[in-house]
């Protein structure tokens, strides 16, 4: 079966990881595929715990210690720009979490054919990446994060790694097929990561629609 082209900078990235004869057989009926999003509700409990989360190590909060500490004039005013942020976070747990079952459908729908050393080569990538998280978590051990951050045993992290692996090259393939046949990739002038991921938001604009109240709070 023929493979399908991909758009330049998708072949890039992908080529950077080690992936040339893996590819993308059929994306499926795509064009079956979308999500509206509403405005998210505001959760009053959520935001106590969001809330506390960042300010209770200050003790009880006073109008002068936030205006000195935080520039802002009352608890009151601080109380209603965080309720902003967490309002902003809600929106954009909200876009993750369709991006997220996006992503799960259109590879449902598209075949692939991938080579199996390529899957264990970019697979490397996301045991690099914990291994960075590790660090930064403070854990003296590599396997001590795995265990206990984590909740794996060796043979475990590593199966998850080959799965996750997989799925991310599935997911630039299917990302990049799309592109190229919607041509989406016109004006993507230079093969980066930032115009990969400037390219993969066109194609999720093609799934995903905004409520008119979206940008707002309901509460």
């Amino acid at each position: 079966m023929n493979s399908i082209e991909l758009s330049p900078v998708t072949e890039t990235i992908l080529q950077s990881y080690g992936v040339e004869k893996s590819s993308i057989t059929s994306i499926g009926d795509y064009d079956l595929i979308h999500i509206e999003l509403s405005a998210p509700n505001f959760d009053d409990e959520g935001f106590e715990v969001y809330f506390d989360e960042v300010y209770s190590s200050f003790g009880k909060l006073t109008d002068e210690f936030v205006e000195e500490q935080f520039g802002f004039d009352s608890v009151e005013e601080l109380v209603e720009d965080e309720k902003e942020q967490y309002a902003g976070h809600l929106r954009t747990m909200a876009i993750y979490e369709a991006e997220a079952e996006v992503i799960n459908k259109l590879l449902l729908e598209a075949t692939f054919q991938l080579d199996e050393k390529e899957v264990a080569e970019y697979s490397k990538q996301i045991v690099y990446r914990e291994q960075n998280f590790s660090t930064l978590f403070g854990y003296d051990s590599f396997d001590e994060y795995v265990e206990e951050e984590l909740g794996y045993s060796e043979s475990q992290f590593l199966q998850n790694c080959i799965t996750q692996g997989e799925k991310e090259m599935k997911r630039y393939l299917v990302v990049g097929a799309i592109a190229k046949k919607e041509n989406l990739d016109a004006d993507v002038n230079e093969n980066t990561p930032e115009a990969y991921a400037w390219l993969e938001n066109q194609v999720f604009d093609l799934f995903i629609s905004y409520s008119d109240d979206f940008w707002g709070i309901t509460e």
